[in-house]
C-alpha cells in the first residue's frame, strides 16, 4: 500500500466527521504519506478547531514534513488556546514553551 493514494474521494469526504479525518492521518503517516496526512488534520481542524489534539498531530506531520514554522505555529495555537481557556498551570506553560523552543 506503500505509495498508493490514501485520499478520500469527494462523495466519501462530505460524510467524514473530524475524528474521521484525524484516523485517516494516521493510516497516512503510516504508510509515508505526510502531506495527505496533514491535509486530513487540517480538514478535522476545520470540523473541530477546539481539538488540540489535531493542532499536535499536525504539528508532528509538519515536522515530518521538515516544515518547522508550521509546526511552531500549531504548537503555539495549541498553547494559547490553553491560556484562552483559563489554563494557568505554569508547569503546562513551562512544557509547551519549551517545547516550542525545541523545534
Amino acid at each position: 500500500m506503500c505509495g498508493q493514494q490514501l485520499k478520500p474521494n469527494n462523495a466519501l469526504t462530505s460524510h467524514m466527521s473530524a475524528e474521521d479525518y484525524y484516523s485517516l492521518s494516521f493510516v497516512q503517516l503510516h504508510n509515508g504519506l505526510i502531506d495527505e496526512a496533514i491535509d486530513s488534520l487540517s480538514r478535522a481542524i476545520e470540523g473541530d478547531p477546539g481539538n488540540e489534539n489535531y493542532y499536535v498531530e499536525r504539528a508532528t506531520a509538519h515536522l515530518l514534513a521538515g516544515d518547522r514554522e508550521s509546526a511552531v505555529a500549531d504548537y503555539e495555537t495549541v498553547r494559547q488556546n490553553y491560556i484562552d481557556q483559563g489554563g494557568d498551570d505554569p508547569r503546562t506553560l513551562e512544557y509547551y514553551r519549551i517545547l516550542i523552543e525545541m523545534i
